[in-house]
């Protein structure tokens, strides 16, 4: 029941003598063998990873003509989180360094993608989860695990940060969603 998964790699690469390098390796997954072009096509359209609020073919031409004293990285890669009963879940990342800076960004393309596979169509929260009530189980049970991985702070504080489920200290939601 799973769909079939081929990995799409982009990359462009120069390494001058001095020491110099500048790299784009990007990796996205695309599905294949659905049987119909148009949908596929819709669906590795949105099974691409993106670098928002970069200019990729500026970039890209800054790695192409790659100076000495010049060093430039460009990383994308996924994980594949659900691939069953029709529903295609990726996670989507990268990592970029443009010199000279103090340090990359870690997250830049940061995204999850779900896709409904028999109708090509990409799926947002809203298209499964109706109802904040619903939601709310689900996120209380995650706010442990997010207080103690930023090493303190109140679970409350934190869930109630989360937009689209709203609560009181009772836990009760504010507003229906």
């Amino acid at each position: 029941a799973a769909a079939a998964l081929v990995e799409r790699r982009r990359v462009i690469g120069k390494a001058l003598s001095d020491g110099s390098s500048c790299e784009w390796d990007v990796r996205s997954p695309a599905v294949f063998g659905l049987g119909d072009a148009d949908r596929t096509a819709r669906i590795n359209a949105h099974l691409r990873v993106r670098f928002s609020g970069m200019n990729e073919s500026d970039v890209e031409k800054r790695i192409v003509g790659c100076r000495p004293g010049q060093y430039d990285q460009v990383q994308g890669y996924y994980s594949v989180e659900a691939n069953e009963q029709g529903l295609l879940s990726i996670l989507e990342n990268g990592y970029v360094y443009l010199g000279p800076a103090a340090h990359g960004d870690f997250n830049a393309a940061a995204a999850a993608v779900s896709i409904d596979v028999p109708s090509g169509k990409k799926l947002v929260l809203t298209d499964i989860v109706k109802s904040s009530r619903v939601l709310r189980p689900i996120i209380t049970s995650c706010m442990k695990l997010v207080v103690e991985k930023l090493q303190g702070g109140d679970e409350w504080w934190s869930e109630r940060d989360i937009q689209g489920v709203p609560t009181d200290k009772n836990g009760d939601p504010v507003e229906e969603t």
